[in-house]
């Protein structure tokens, strides 16, 4: 099994490192049946593992210091295997690492336990009371052997935790109003998920998993008065019908009520949820004109988000534009695509006039103060947005004279050109023989910002970056949907392509930074074109052969140059150029989108830097309404 230490703040110190006990061996069926392990998590009253983990790390510890091998194994194990990166939204991968690092290192995965660990702890799941160990343990048994009785296990185990969630009999990991209900639902997932793959292709699903749905709807539905919301109940009720519990005319009914329930306080966002579900009901039930028809009043809810934002018309224009792709969807909304399209014009020249560099201040000075200082504490949505500010672009006449200056000091390491090689040693750029009196020349000067730059973002990667994403991840556990609410509210991301922004930053802040990289990196040059069409640039042309075509980032960030400096200031254009586009630097853009960029590479700083850049440029469009922000990030933590 791969893995840096025990726990999220162990360090990459060589000296620690090599203090460090060796890694215990397998744990075994007799490790298991010696060791009380239970006492530790007796007086437990959740029914989440983070805790458990915790708990077991401490006796670890004991362990490693009374140099006890049994249960240093017993407790490495079930630390790691609480510590699992619990994710039933990804049906297809349940759980991941906690901890994922920059040279390729992880913490544990279910894999990790596979064989005769796992048949260990199948031997011993009956006799485990606490319910979150025993389905834990459940689940990654039934991954490992794929026995019937391990799944059984983990799907009566995932109905119990639910049940003790929907009664209030149980804590749920974060003490917010919503919480309960949030992991109730995460649990019955993973229920389903396991009870649909063990069943045959024509056999029911178990009733004890389709009567915990309807539970679980039931309960969500007594909360919409309480919490003002019918979040948890839409979830409950899509989740239902994913897995066939409910029937569409089911569907529409209930969602239908609460939307009359909500109507008269809910916000757009809220309205349109309603709205789709009900409309993918009538599509399930083959109603195409009902279908229509609700997709259509969803589509009014994007607009009326629109003429609310009255203080932006960059945020008006970037609405508006969503609305437009969800009417184009729509049969028989040629008019109404008409009319919106005819506002959305009168919008945008107010929407340039906002075009202006947004700045948020953060004093962040030394890594540690700001990563104990400013991050420690701070709620998870205040703590994303610390994230998005951890370094600025550096002015471009700052590196200018940085440039010069280092001629003028060290006129003899500046006589002698050079060249840049790629990962098959062939040359892709040269570095010109500068004139070492009066104006070395552009090329000269550009080449040595770019080498500048290259030291620069390594500081700010290892020095900022890499500390604080690795704390933020070792206290919150982040998935797509925590930066959803970033995503959506942010112009500057068209339409149809949120969630694979926020996947790309979701896969950066959990360390897969291979994936972050081919996610994110190709998005940054749509986002552009998607930045010019909101002000009236359409930058696409047409051929003549009457084709239209868009522009590349390059040719975006050269003609459009001026519109783009109105939009982000000339220091950010000036370091997508270095980051992404010149061939004496990283050149990302290019290698990225011929799959040049190898997996070590995607783990070098530069690929680092870029995914977090591009994260900081979608932050920047957002800050301005951050308390929006907030509140709805705060809405996915569970």
């Amino acid at each position: 099994m791969e893995q840096t230490g025990n726990s999220p703040s162990d360090t990459d110190d060589a000296t620690v490192e090599n203090e460090r006990p060796p890694r215990p061996g397998d744990v075994t069926k007799e490790d298991l049946a010696g060791v009380q392990f239970e006492d530790a998590i007796r007086d437990l009253g959740v029914v989440e593992c983070h805790d458990l983990a915790d708990r077991f790390r401490t006796k670890l510890a004991e362990a490693t210091e009374s140099k006890n091998e049994q249960e240093r194994r017993v407790y490495f194990a079930l630390s790691s295997i609480c510590d699992l990166h619990f994710r039933p939204e990804q049906s297809g991968d349940a759980y991941g690492p906690m901890l994922t690092f920059s040279d390729g290192s992880r913490s544990a995965i279910p894999e990790d336990y596979a064989g005769e660990q796992s048949e260990a702890f199948l031997d011993i799941i009956s006799n485990i009371s606490n319910v979150a160990l025993r389905t834990r343990l459940a689940d990654v048994a039934w991954l490992n052997t794929r026995k019937l009785s391990a799944a059984e296990a983990a799907v009566s185990g995932y109905i119990e935790i639910m049940d003790l969630l929907i009664q209030n009999q149980a804590k749920p990991r974060f003490d917010l109003p919503h919480s309960s209900m949030f992991e109730a639902k995460q649990n019955l997932t993973r229920g389903f998920q396991i009870a649909a793959a063990t069943k045959k292709r024509k056999d029911r699903l178990p009733p004890s998993i389709t009567a915990a749905a309807l539970r679980l709807i039931d309960a969500t539905e007594l909360q919409i008065k309480e919490e003002k919301a019918s979040g948890p109940f839409l979830r409950a009720v899509k989740l239902a019908f994913t897995y066939g519990v409910l029937e569409a005319d089911d569907v529409v009914m209930r969602l239908e009520a609460a939307v009359q329930s909500r109507q008269a306080e809910a916000g757009p966002d809220e309205m349109r949820s309603l709205y789709f579900l009900i409309a993918e009901a009538h599509d399930e039930a083959e109603r195409r004109a009902e279908a229509n028809e609700t997709r259509r009043l969803a589509a009014e809810q994007s607009v009326r988000e629109a003429d609310a934002a009255t203080g932006s018309g960059m945020l008006a224009a970037h609405i508006l534009m969503n609305a437009i792709a969800e009417f184009r969807r729509i049969r028989g909304s040629k008019e109404r695509i008409a009319e919106l399209e005819k506002r959305l014009r009168e919008i945008q020249p107010k929407a340039l006039e906002e075009m202006v560099p947004v700045s948020h201040k953060t004093d962040i000075t030394e890594l540690v103060e700001y990563t104990i200082g400013q991050v420690e504490g701070l709620t998870l949505s205040q703590i994303l947005g610390h994230f998005g500010d951890l370094s600025r672009s550096r002015p471009v006449e700052d590196l200018r004279s940085e440039a010069l200056q280092h001629l003028r000091d060290f006129p003899l390491s500046a006589m002698f050109g050079g060249s840049r090689l790629d990962a098959e040693g062939r040359v892709v750029s040269y570095t010109p023989t500068p004139e070492l009196h009066g104006d070395p020349g552009e090329d000269w000067i550009k080449s040595k910002i770019a080498g500048n730059e290259s030291i620069h973002r390594s500081l700010v990667v290892q020095g900022k970056i890499e500390p604080a994403r690795r704390f933020i991840v070792s206290h919150h556990p982040l998935s797509q949907r925590h930066f959803q609410p970033i995503v959506w509210r942010s112009w500057l991301v068209p339409p149809g392509h949120r969630a694979i922004m926020a996947l790309g930053f979701a896969r950066f802040m959990q360390g897969d930074f291979a994936s972050a990289t081919y996610l994110l990196v190709p998005q940054l040059e749509n986002c552009f074109r998607h930045a010019l069409k909101l002000t009236g640039n359409d930058p696409s042309k047409i051929e003549s052969d009457l084709v239209q075509k868009d522009p590349s980032l390059s040719v975006i960030v050269d003609k459009y140059r001026d519109q783009m400096v109105k939009i982000f200031g000339e220091d950010v254009i000036n370091e997508v150029d270095h980051v992404f586009l010149y061939e004496g630097g990283p050149a990302l853009r290019h290698d990225v989108a011929h799959g040049k960029v190898g997996s070590a590479a995607t783990y070098s700083a530069d690929s680092i830097y870029a995914c977090w850049f591009i994260y900081r440029l979608v932050c920047m469009t957002v800050f301005a309404s951050w308390d929006d922000v907030s509140s709805e990030i705060e809405q996915t933590v569970g």
